[in-house]
């Protein structure tokens, strides 16, 4: 009799440690706390500001990514950008101001280094601020400035509607000037389609 019971006992023995380990059992001893993880290749040490809230100081350039009709205004030191809207070159020959030319916007390096007031307030918008480009330290016909109709032409989804100038609303013109006047009055200035040139602040 004894050795029926033990040989009972036995068998529910070795059936209770072969029992399956349940599915609550699982998520109960995969809870353990984990630390958060940071892809170093997305992460990106800088700041993005409003344009309205953009704090113009020396250091500050402009590069204008033409494909997507957006400029970044931005400072190595302060590690800020702005992103706002532009219009750009259309790409056709144009004639304009005596000159027959293909009017898209010419991608290369620039500075800003002087500001005139022009009287036509349609083509240079309410204030007729023009901040003319430099290339190699010789003035050159193209500039940045605004437009009286350039808010309505940016809400339209218009990226390509100037003679080659980058146009900007109002708003940005004005942070603009005081970017240039807080860089001594020279301010650098990219325009170009390759995304590498951007890719410093915007993470790709």
């Amino acid at each position: 009799m004894r050795s029926k019971c033990w040989l009972v006992a036995s068998v529910m023995t070795v059936f209770i440690y072969a029992a399956p380990v349940t599915h609550s059992q699982e998520l109960n001893a995969s809870k353990e706390p984990s630390l958060p993880t940071i892809n170093m290749e997305n992460y990106s040490p800088w700041q993005r500001s409003e344009i309205a809230d953009y704090a113009p100081s020396e250091g500050d350039y402009l590069t204008v990514f033409i494909p997507t009709g957006k400029a970044y205004l931005a400072n190595d030191t302060t590690k800020i950008y702005a992103e706002f809207p532009i219009l750009s070159g259309q790409p056709r020959n144009v004639r304009y101001i005596g000159r027959y030319y293909f009017a898209a916007t010419p991608e290369q390096e620039w500075e800003v280094k002087s500001m005139d007031v022009k009287k036509d307030r349609v083509t240079f918008g309410k204030t007729g601020r023009f901040f003319r480009l430099y290339e190699n330290g010789n003035g050159t016909p193209y500039g940045i400035h605004g437009y009286k109709y350039a808010d309505k032409i940016i809400k339209s989804g218009k990226i390509y509607a100037s003679m080659g100038c980058v146009i900007v609303p109002e708003e940005v013109l004005n942070v603009i000037d005081a970017s240039f006047k807080a860089d001594t009055k020279v301010l650098k200035v990219i325009t170009t389609s390759d995304i590498q040139k951007i890719s410093n602040f915007i993470v790709i």
